[in-house]
């Protein structure tokens, strides 16, 4: 699960970052399925909820979190929301470092390109599939953000070559 708590500063483009979430699954075979999104104008703690609800529901393997700024009380936060839940999971904070967050958002176009993500179907996609076709424009990509630091912590198939687009049909 990909996290990004959003915060409460200003910005240009909206009164502040929302909170999002993004549950992957992936195979053996590098494919990576979106499970389910989260992206919502909210406060820290109802997105607490809200990854303690999937932590519960997808039992994951590790809580990556963005920890930038007041994130790091986030982290706390749902460390407590986690225990007081019963749920153990292992979180993992990630810097988003120098690069700018499109930035980070592009190092996911070649796992697109590859036709190794797969995006599930209901309402809780479509802020998801807003933001990824009207990309770099759009006014909001928490959802791609949360998602950019998929690359980084994906598992590499061992001994598995990359299929090109001919070979997967």
């Amino acid at each position: 699960i990909f996290v990004d708590p959003g915060g409460f500063s200003a910005r240009g483009a909206e009164d502040r970052a929302r909170a999002a979430a993004v549950v992957v699954g992936s195979t053996p075979s590098s494919e990576h399925i979106l499970l389910d999104v989260y992206s919502e104008k909210d406060t820290f703690l109802a997105c607490c909820r809200k990854v303690v609800e999937f932590c519960s529901a997808y039992a994951p393997r590790k809580l990556v979190v963005e920890l930038a700024g007041q994130q790091a009380a986030f982290i706390e936060v749902l460390r407590r929301e986690l225990d007081a839940a019963g749920v153990h999971v292992p979180i993992e904070p990630v810097k988003p470092g120098v690069k700018a967050k499109e930035v980070r958002i592009l190092g996911l176009e070649p796992l697109f390109q590859r036709g190794q993500v797969f995006i599930g179907t209901g309402a809780n996609f479509h802020e998801f599939k807003t933001q990824y076709t009207q990309f770099p424009r759009s006014a909001r990509f928490d959802v791609l953000d949360a998602l950019s630091y998929l690359p980084q912590f994906v598992r590499r198939a061992p001994n598995k070559t990359m299929r090109s687009p001919a070979d997967r049909h």
